[in-house]
């Protein structure tokens, strides 16, 4: 109700807003939008009258409104619309002073067809205010004064439609007809007639209700004997609808009871003849006796007696055979307690049959059933558990598993077959079994996309000794036998290195190829490295050491740590530059090529573009040992000068930086080094090499900042490939499969295998000699460099006027 009456507010609210914005009350407006907000009606439903309101506010769009000819028959607009004018100018002039006899003879002349009687009652005060007589102002008065004797009939005529009482209605309709009123022509109003009509229907249906309620006492009377009960009942609920009481409708409603009584009984008696128990029809037949409906002359129902004697007389039968029917169940009952601890399902549902056809109930059976149901689903789970013995996927044993344990079977209590705490143990093992092998898979597969050889082999040495099938790890298989070959590998490591992606798994898969080339004894081609190292520092924002994938730094420090892998460095095995130092070991060429020596060099390094600049990097290869004090200067000028030119110089900046760093490494002299690192020191200052030496040098300045750990580290490095070759040579003596190879390629691998143990051990004595050799001050120096390049911008190309200044 309430719901409803805050509905009817909010239509009343948004009526009278509309009623307002129709004859432009704006006082009216105003009010109706402050109870549109308590009622909390949206604003977007009354937009249009309130740019109306907003309107009325304006000089301009009042004075418009004015001279709408419509506005000008409207006397509520028109008056609403001069008082805001008045309100907006500040001066009250009278309405009927501004109106003009003709304006006021047209909203007469409209008003003529109205029924608004306030409306016509001003429009005759302002003719009479502006002496206007005409046939017009008779007219409109005569109309006025039909609707004002009119207007109270019209009320009672409309209140009569819903009167109850005839006697009301006729006399309103009497005083209606006195007046003339019962004639369309004398009505003014347009729903007079229409109202009188209405009265005239409402007197008919209540003069026909009344004769209707009389007629109703005698129906009752003629009901007294009836037994159709849809009759009565209809008359009754007539009665209580016209509100009509007397000892007739109470002896009607009372018979209505007793029949409704009857029939439920008579019903039950009919049921009972289907019952096979004597309980539920001895209830029936106390049931009728209770009512006094055991004796024929109670019943008000013909039936009704006959169904009583049916019923006395089945239970009489179901009596006598209950006596022969007791000795059989008790014989059911004796054979189902021998069951009891029995596994034989058949045995037990042949039983339970007999025992549900004699009607058996009881503990015993409800047991006996319970156990029946135990043994299917049991027997449905040892199917299952059998399927597992074959299954090769734990999730479809675990699926079994959980049905078993959701049961309670995982012990051997709840279990009524014998094989079935059997059947759960083995499924058990063989989940296990499957686990295993699918994690031993799982990690194959990880080693496999890593091309990881050491981890492969061994993984696929325990998948063949728990027995994993071999069509499950077939492929990583064929990928360890394929590893086996050099010039796959290598052709794998060229593709990686062209694709040059940026994922971090690729970079722990060359670098796992790239050590199963050194561990088949073929060298890794120096130009391949030469490309990894271009292409790791191209389209860098940061340096490479920066890096957070392990994966991408351990593959750097691989390619950086040796400066044979910088692109433009020259191959150590043409370089002429040290009078062939090294002999015929390529590495030992190479440690030499970019060791130091006392003699000047007889060609550069690396690789320049013009003789101009191989003659001036010789030239300052001798600037740098007058430097550092390996060749005696007889200028007395800055030393460091014409190398720092040198440096600025972008055509030499690489060349000088690689010859600094020959000449500190493995220098014998203590002075030579220290001055050799000062220098080293302002040349970093002064400008950086580029990206690609940039890696190179912070990795080869780490080995002098931290030596031990440096030389830890190569040692680590060694150990682990000593590890990993003698743990395969012991894994390959275990395997299954075979490799042959001929007598001279195994001596030249393993030629190979020993001279590239013997540049191991070489590179990791040199570490262990550089970490013992190196002072305290030559590692805080080292340090201060380290710390220069590590600020260096990596962002952009690094020149010149890009190094941090210091």
């Amino acid at each position: 109700e309430a719901r409803a009456e805050s509905i009817r507010d909010i239509a009343a609210c948004k009526e009278q807003i509309a009623n307002a914005a129709k004859v432009y009350d704006f006082d009216g407006l105003t009010q109706a939008f402050v109870e549109a907000g308590v009622l909390g009606i949206a604003q977007s439903e009354y937009i249009a009258a309130e740019k109306i309101h907003t309107r009325m506010q304006n000089l301009h769009h009042v004075r418009g409104y004015l001279e709408q000819e419509d506005v000008k028959v409207d006397i509520d607009a028109y008056t609403n619309l001069k008082r805001q004018l008045d309100r907006l100018t500040g001066i009250r002039t009278s309405v009927a002073l501004c109106d003009s006899a003709e304006m006021i003879g047209a909203q007469m002349k409209a008003l003529l067809r109205s029924s608004d009687i306030s409306a016509m009652q001003a429009m005759l005060v302002r003719a009479e205010r502006a002496d206007i007589k005409s046939e017009t102002v008779e007219a409109l008065r005569s109309r006025l004064d039909a609707l004002q004797q009119q207007g109270p009939h019209h009320r009672a005529l409309k209140n009569a439609a819903f009167m109850d009482d005839p006697a009301d209605v006729r006399q309103v309709l009497d005083a209606a007809r006195e007046a003339g009123l019962d004639r369309p022509e004398v009505w003014i109003r347009k729903d007079g007639m229409e109202v009188y009509m209405a009265a005239v229907a409402q007197l008919e249906c209540l003069q026909r209700r009344a004769q209707e309620d009389e007629a109703i006492p005698e129906m009752c009377r003629s009901l007294q004997d009836s037994v159709d009960l849809g009759s009565m009942k209809a008359a009754l609920d007539r009665a209580g609808a016209r509100k009509v009481g007397g000892a007739d409708v109470e002896r009607l409603q009372a018979r209505v009871d007793t029949l409704e009584m009857q029939l439920q009984m008579l019903r039950r008696l009919r049921n009972c003849l289907v019952f096979d128990q004597a309980t539920e029809v001895e209830r029936c037949v106390k049931a009728a006796e209770t009512h006094g409906l055991d004796k024929p002359d109670k019943w008000l129902l013909p039936d009704g007696p006959s169904a009583v004697q049916a019923a006395q007389k089945h239970l009489e039968t179901i009596l006598a055979a209950d006596s022969m029917e007791d000795r059989v169940k008790a014989e059911i009952v004796g054979k189902l307690e021998e069951l009891r601890e029995s596994a034989d399902l058949l045995e037990i549902q042949q039983m339970l049959a007999r025992a549900h056809a004699n009607g058996v109930r009881g503990v015993v059976v409800s047991e006996m059933e319970k156990r029946v149901k135990t043994l299917k689903e049991q027997m449905a789970l040892i199917r299952d558990l059998k399927n597992c013995l074959v299954f090769e996927e734990s999730v479809d044993i675990q699926v079994t598993l959980d049905k078993v344990r959701g049961e309670g079977l995982s012990t051997q209590d709840g279990w009524l077959l014998e094989q079935g705490p059997q059947l759960y143990s083995r499924a058990l093992a063989r989940m296990i079994f499957c686990d295993k092998c699918e994690a031993i898979i799982s990690e194959i597969n990880a080693a496999a996309s890593l091309c990881d050889c050491e981890g492969l082999e061994g993984l696929l040495i325990r998948a063949q000794d728990i027995g994993v099938p071999e069509r499950k790890y077939a492929d990583a298989d064929a990928l360890f036998v394929q590893l086996q070959n050099a010039e796959y590998v290598i052709g794998l490591l060229e593709q990686m290195l062209a694709e040059a992606s940026p994922d971090p798994e690729d970079f722990k898969r060359m670098t796992n190829l790239v050590r199963q080339l050194e561990y088949l004894g073929v060298q890794s081609e120096v130009s391949d490295l030469k490309v990894a190292s271009q292409r790791m520092v191209a389209g860098r924002s940061s340096a490479v050491w920066a890096s957070r994938n392990d994966g991408e730094v351990m593959f750097a420090r691989m390619v950086f740590e040796d400066f044979r892998n910088y692109s433009k460095l020259r191959d150590p095995n043409d370089w002429c530059g040290g009078h062939q130092a090294g002999g015929a070991n390529p590495l030992a060429r190479a440690v030499a090529m970019m060791s130091y020596q006392p003699e000047r060099i007889t060609e550069p390094l690396s690789q320049l573009p013009t003789a101009e600049a191989e003659k001036a990097a010789l030239i300052v290869f001798e600037d740098i040992m007058r430097c550092m004090g390996d060749k005696p200067s007889l200028s007395s000028g800055s030393k460091e000068l014409p190398i720092l030119k040198a440096v600025g110089n972008s055509g030499l900046t690489d060349e000088v930086y690689l010859q600094v760093v020959k000449q500190l490494t493995n220098n014998p002299s203590a002075s030579s080094t220290a001055a050799g690192w000062q220098l080293l020191k302002n040349m970093v200052q002064k400008a950086a090499p580029s990206r690609e030496l940039m890696e190179f040098l912070h990795c080869w300045c780490q080995e002098f900042a931290d030596p031990q750990a440096a030389a830890e580290h190569h040692k680590e490095m060694e150990v682990r490939k000593a590890r990993s070759v003698g743990g395969r040579r012991k894994a390959s003596s275990c395997m299954s499969r075979t490799t042959t190879f001929s007598s001279a390629t195994a001596d030249a691998k393993l030629w190979e295998r020993t001279r590239r143990r013997t540049d191991a051990a070489m590179r990791v004595d040199q570490a262990m000699n550089r970490a013992s050799n190196i002072t305290e001050k030559t590692r805080k120096v080292a340090k201060e460099v380290l710390d220069i390049i590590e600020e260096f911008p990596m962002g952009q190309a690094v020149t010149t006027a890009s190094a941090p200044k210091r």
